[in-house]
């Protein structure tokens, strides 16, 4: 038993050096260091030894990502609201039957809700989609800054 347990401890042991590697890792992946590269930043001359260096850069790469994922999301989402919106218009001025009363009749009455729920759909749509817009450019000022330490 006792020479299971030490095989076991060992075991747990490069487990938690690999486990600490990988997350102390200051190196960059290989996918990362053209995007850094893309910046005019050049990896060769910045101290990657210095942890603030290292997390200002992996900085630039999260804001980067957040700035791309907001602003798709933006796009998306103000695409949506265009097409929702033209969508409950279309529907609301569609010419209705009216019988001899001068009511709306049945169906005439749940298409203009159907096109006001539309409307309403496309208008937070836009309200949803310009936050992320301005956000989306926050990021990329807060990226720009910190890639103007570490230029040239």
């Amino acid at each position: 038993m006792p020479k299971k347990l030490k095989t076991m401890k060992n075991i747990l042991l490069f487990c938690l050096m690999i486990f600490t590697l990988k997350v102390n890792s200051q190196s960059f992946n290989e996918y990362e260091v053209p995007k850094i590269n893309s910046f005019g930043l050049n990896l060769n001359e910045l101290d990657l030894s210095n942890q603030k260096v290292n997390n200002d850069l992996k900085s630039i790469l999260k804001k980067e990502q957040q700035r791309k994922s907001n602003k798709s999301t933006s796009i998306v989402l103000a695409a949506l609201s265009v097409l929702t919106t033209t969508t409950g218009i279309i529907i609301v001025s569609k010419p209705k039957t009216v019988n001899e009363m001068d009511y709306l009749n049945e169906a005439g009455a749940y298409e203009n809700l159907i096109g006001g729920f539309f409307i309403a759909a496309g208008v937070i749509e836009a309200g949803i989609s310009i936050p992320l817009f301005f956000t989306s450019n926050k990021r990329k000022k807060e990226r720009d800054k910190l890639i103007e330490l570490y230029k040239e």
